[in-house]
């Protein structure tokens, strides 16, 4: 999807003005695939220049506006500008209760971004407090249930960084069942599941047990994702620890290093997990 969209930027930059509708279209659709490749450094000086040409070309209460505004305050927190990410989408979130009806699932999306990026910035239960404000919005609405038991697994993370371990079990126990009777084998909900019943098991001390789901996860992210990207190097980091705690320091190592260093200096991630990464090396006593 990159090469296509990135080939048909070229042929809109020479035929279209900065701020038709189509190139703008276009130069959109761009970033959206580098930041699902995980690429933020790339789609950051894109997304600028497009939240630039949004301001000028378009209404200042404009669907264009709001996403491209959301989409940079997501690169930005992923490049660790928590600040400006927090600012960018408080900002969408104002332009979308103005311009969308109440209950539309776009606010939700955005209210969970939010949550992530406040959480990453050390503030997790004023994430959490974001994220069951759009898991609420979600289970009111007919077509909800699936992003209300994603919303649900999440918070189980939450939980676990509060230390509140009956309470995440529970949720992610509850996300479990409906997340496995509503979709089909291989959605993208389903690998995100493993790898939160994997950080369950590694922060009740069941490192086998992490050690499988984390696995299961690995297979299908590698499928459609960089073996840099983020996830990738959380869920490889995940796999050394729970290896570390097996008492196998040697295969332990080669997964430890360097996804745990990757993933503890990722911008949106489960800071829990890249601080038992950094233990674990630690502990191989070796620098």
């Amino acid at each position: 999807a990159l090469t296509q969209y990135q080939a048909s930027l070229h042929i809109v930059e020479r035929l279209l003005p900065p701020q038709h509708p189509i190139r703008l279209a276009v130069l959109s659709n761009t970033i959206s695939a580098k930041v699902l490749l995980g690429d933020f450094p790339g789609a950051d000086t894109m997304t600028r220049e497009l939240l630039r040409l949004r301001r000028t070309a378009v209404a200042p209460d404009s669907n264009g506006l709001a996403n491209t505004l959301e989409r940079w305050g997501v690169v930005r927190a992923h490049l660790r500008d928590y600040v400006e990410g927090e600012r960018a989408l408080r900002e969408t979130l104002e332009i979308q209760k103005r311009i969308l009806s109440s209950n539309n699932d776009r606010i939700d999306g955005t209210l969970r971004n939010l949550a992530h990026v406040v959480a990453s910035s050390g503030r997790i239960a004023q994430g959490l407090q974001l994220l069951d404000s759009a898991q609420r919005r979600a289970q009111v609405r007919p077509n909800g249930q699936a992003f209300a038991a994603q919303m649900l697994a999440e918070r189980a993370i939450f939980l676990l960084q509060l230390h509140r371990t009956a309470d995440a079990a529970r949720d992610l126990r509850a996300a479990e069942s409906a997340i496995r009777r509503i979709t089909p084998l291989n959605h993208p909900m389903r690998t995100d599941l493993e790898a939160q019943l994997g950080m369950l098991a590694l922060f009740n001390d069941q490192p086998d047990s992490a050690q499988r789901h984390f696995a299961v996860a690995l297979g299908q992210y590698i499928r459609r994702l960089p073996a840099d990207h983020p996830i990738v190097s959380g869920i490889r980091c995940g796999i050394g620890v729970a290896l570390a705690r097996q008492q196998k320091s040697r295969d332990a190592e080669q997964w430890l290093r360097p996804a745990c260093a990757r993933y503890a200096s990722s911008g949106v991630r489960v800071a829990w997990l890249g601080d038992e990464g950094q233990r674990a090396l630690g502990a191989l006593g070796r620098p």
